[in-house]
C-alpha cells in the first residue's frame, strides 16, 4: 500500500501539469480520506480526458465508495470545464449519499433545450429527491414514453425511500 509520503511525493510530481489549487485540493483530500489516497493516483485520473473520466470504469466509476467519487468529481470539475453529463453523475452521487440539494442543483445543471425526454427524467428525479409527489407525476406522464422509464418506474415503486435504496 502506498504511504502518505508516497502520495505526497506523486502530487508533487503533478504539480508539473496540474494548478496549485488542484493539488492543494488533493493534498487536503489525502488527509480526509486516506484509504482513497492510497488506492489511486489523483493526478492521472486528473489528466484523463472527460469522456474517460465519466464514461468508463477508469474514471471516477472505479472508485469503491461514494464518498470518494464525488471528491474526485468534485476535483476533476475544478480542473476542467465539465459538460453536463458529469454533472449528472455528480448529483447522482450526491443523491446516493443523501444530499438532495445539491445533488438537485447539479441534476438541473444538466437539461437540455433538445432533449424533452431527458428533461422530464431530471425532472422526475429531482421531484423525487425533493419527495414532491405532484411534481413527480407531471414528469411522469404515463401517456409519454421515457428511455428511462424502468428508472422513473423504480422511482415511483420506492417513493418512500431514499434515491440509494429506489435507483
Amino acid at each position: 500500500m502506498k504511504t502518505f509520503k508516497k502520495f505526497y511525493e506523486d502530487a508533487n510530481i503533478a504539480k508539473n501539469n496540474l494548478d496549485e489549487s488542484l493539488i492543494s485540493a488533493s493534498l487536503r483530500m489525502a488527509k480526509k480520506l486516506p484509504k482513497f489516497a492510497n488506492k489511486i493516483k489523483i493526478g492521472r485520473m486528473m489528466k484523463q480526458s472527460e469522456k474517460v473520466f465519466d464514461q468508463t470504469r477508469k474514471g471516477w466509476r472505479s472508485l469503491p465508495t461514494e464518498r470518494q467519487k464525488e471528491a474526485v468529481i468534485r476535483l476533476f470539475s475544478q480542473k476542467n470545464n465539465i459538460n453536463k453529463t458529469t454533472k449528472w453523475h455528480l448529483g447522482q452521487v450526491q443523491a446516493m449519499r443523501g444530499k438532495n440539494t445539491p445533488a438537485v442543483t447539479n441534476m438541473n445543471v444538466s437539461k437540455n433545450p433538445r432533449d424533452p425526454q431527458w428533461n422530464r427524467y431530471v425532472n422526475a428525479t429531482t421531484s423525487f429527491l425533493e419527495k414532491n409527489p405532484e411534481a413527480f407525476g407531471r414528469a411522469t406522464n404515463p401517456k409519454l414514453k421515457n428511455y428511462n422509464q424502468p428508472t422513473i418506474d423504480r422511482l415511483r415503486q420506492n417513493f418512500d425511500k431514499s434515491y440509494k435504496d429506489a435507483y
